[in-house]
C-alpha cells in the first residue's frame, strides 16, 4: 500500500492509472492507508484556505517578521509561501558548488573585500586598502578569498571542483578591478556590507507596520551593500547595491504587483532610520550589479581584457547624483547611458524624482500591510502570478508535487498601470492630449 500511495501522490497520472491504484487501495483485504483520504481530498481540488485561524495565529504569532524575499514569495504564490515559511517545508540540497553556492561565494568575497571596517575574522584585515591595489594584487586577493571560502564552507575536493574554483578566481579578479575603478571616480563609498535590517545591536531597525487588529508586521533582511555620499553642506545620500548572477531588470510593473521589491524596501528602511548611521539620509537609488556578464561575440583574448559589467536599477533623478556616481558620464556606473551629453531619454524609467520615490514607498507600505492582513485571514490560495511568457513559477517550484497545479488554471497575470507610480493625469491634461 505504501508504494501505491506514493505513486498515487505523484503527478501527473492518467485517469486509468489513478483509478486502478485507488481501487487497489480500497480492496477489503487491505487496510486503507491514512493518506488515502488526504489524496482523495486533494483530487477534489478544494480551495487552499486555512479555516482554523486560531491555530494559524499560533504559528505566526502576534508579531510577524518578514523579509522582502518572503513578501515576493507571497505575492508570487500564497500557497507556496505558506508551505515554505509557515509550515517550514524545505527540500534537501547537496553541499556542492551549484549556481546558488557560487552566488553565495561571490557575495562573501565582495563582503570581505569591500568591508570598510574589517574585523579580525576578515582575511582582508591588515592588508593594503582596497583602492590602492593594482591588478596583480587584486588577483592575489581574489585567489586568497576564494580559497578561504572553499576551505571554510565547501567540503568537496575534486579535480572538477578545483577547476570551477580557478574559474571563479578569474571572474572575481575582474569584478574586483571593476569595483576598484568605480569607487576611485565615485563620491559614493561603502558604508556597510551585509547590513542587517531588523533588531540587534548592529542592525538598522526594520519598519513596523500595524494591522487593523493590533498585530504587527516587521521588515527584516540583509543589505548586500549600502553606499554613502556626504556633500560639503552635510547633505547625506544613501544607495543600496545588490550583486546578481545572471540577468536582472528592475520592472516597476512587477514592483507594483509585489515582485522585485527587495532593494527598494531596503532603501526606504535606511532612509527611515531615525537614530542611527543613516539618519536624515536622502534616497539616491538602488543598483543591481550583474556580476557575471554574458560573454560578447569576440576573440578570447579581447574578451578577457574587456569585460563589460552592466548595471540596472533606479536612480534619483538629479544631475548632481548622476555626477556623484559617474563623474565622466561614461554610462559604465549608472543603469542608463548618455546621448548628446544628457541622460538617455529612452531610459527614463531608470530615473525617479523624489515624488515618484515617495509614491513607490507608500505603495510598498500598502503591500506589506495587505500581506499581513491576508495571511492572518488564512488566504493561501494556490494562484501563481505569471509575470510573462516562460515565467510560470510552478516550473521551478519545490512544492509542485504537493500542490499539483495545472498550467493555465487559476493563474494570475500582472495587473499594473501602464506607467506605474506616475502621477495621475488631471482632467485638463487629458483634454489637452485629446485636442
Amino acid at each position: 500500500p505504501a508504494d501505491a500511495l506514493d505513486t498515487l501522490g505523484g503527478w501527473p497520472l492518467t485517469d486509468t492509472e489513478r483509478a486502478s491504484l485507488t481501487e487497489v487501495l480500497r480492496l477489503p483485504q487491505t487496510d486503507a492507508p491514512r493518506g488515502l483520504a488526504l489524496l482523495r481530498r486533494m483530487e477534489e481540488d478544494p480551495p487552499r484556505q486555512v479555516n482554523d485561524l486560531s491555530a494559524l495565529s499560533g504559528l505566526l504569532g502576534q508579531r510577524l517578521r518578514i523579509s522582502p524575499s518572503q513578501l515576493e514569495k507571497y505575492y508570487t504564490c500564497r500557497y507556496g509561501y505558506f508551505l515554505q515559511y509557515v509550515l517550514g517545508l524545505k527540500p534537501r540540497r547537496r553541499a556542492e558548488l551549484s549556481a546558488d553556492q557560487s552566488g553565495t561565494l561571490m557575495h562573501w568575497v565582495l563582503q570581505m573585500a569591500l568591508d570598510p571596517h574589517p574585523d579580525a575574522d576578515n582575511p582582508c584585515a591588515g592588508l593594503a586598502p582596497f583602492l590602492e591595489l593594482d591588478d596583480d594584487a587584486m588577483a592575489e586577493l581574489a585567489s586568497l578569498l576564494v580559497d578561504k571560502y572553499a576551505k571554510r564552507y565547501l567540503p568537496e575536493d575534486t579535480a572538477r571542483f578545483a577547476y570551477l574554483l580557478s574559474r571563479l578566481k578569474k571572474s572575481m579578479t575582474s569584478l574586483l578591478c571593476y569595483l576598484r575603478d568605480e569607487q576611485k571616480q565615485s563620491c559614493f563609498h561603502p558604508a556597510a556590507c551585509e547590513l542587517r535590517i531588523g533588531s540587534g545591536e548592529d542592525a538598522v531597525p526594520g519598519q513596523v507596520y500595524h494591522l487593523s487588529d493590533g498585530r504587527t508586521v516587521q521588515l527584516v533582511g540583509t543589505v548586500d551593500r549600502a553606499d554613502e555620499w556626504v556633500e560639503e553642506d552635510g547633505t547625506r545620500w544613501v544607495r543600496v547595491v545588490d550583486y546578481k548572477t545572471g540577468t536582472k531588470k528592475l520592472n516597476l510593473k512587477e514592483v507594483y504587483c509585489g515582485l522585485d521589491c527587495q532593494m527598494l524596501l531596503y532603501l526606504f528602511s535606511l532612509t527611515r532610520d531615525k537614530s542611527g548611521r543613516f539618519t536624515g539620509a536622502e534616497p539616491a537609488g538602488v543598483l543591481y550589479l550583474l556580476a557575471d556578464p554574458a560573454p560578447k561575440t569576440t576573440n578570447r583574448q579581447q574578451a578577457q581584457q574587456d569585460v563589460q559589467y552592466e548595471l540596472d536599477g533606479l536612480v534619483r533623478d538629479e544631475q548632481k547624483v548622476f555626477d556623484a556616481m559617474d563623474a565622466d558620464e561614461t554610462g559604465r556606473y549608472l543603469p542608463f547611458g548618455y546621448r548628446n551629453g544628457v541622460p538617455s531619454p529612452s531610459q527614463k524609467d531608470k530615473r525617479a524624482d523624489i515624488a515618484k520615490l515617495n509614491r513607490i514607498q507608500l505603495h510598498l507600505d500598502d503591500l506589506v500591510t495587505q500581506m499581513g492582513q491576508q495571511l492572518y485571514d488564512g488566504q493561501i490560495a494556490a494562484e501563481p502570478l505569471v509575470a510573462g511568457a516562460g515565467r510560470n513559477p510552478c516550473v521551478w517550484c519545490d512544492y509542485s508535487f504537493i500542490c499539483c497545479h495545472e498550467t493555465g488554471i487559476g493563474e494570475r497575470a500582472l495587473e499594473a498601470p501602464a506607467k506605474p507610480f506616475e502621477p495621475e493625469e488631471t482632467e485638463n491634461e487629458k483634454e489637452g492630449e485629446q485636442a
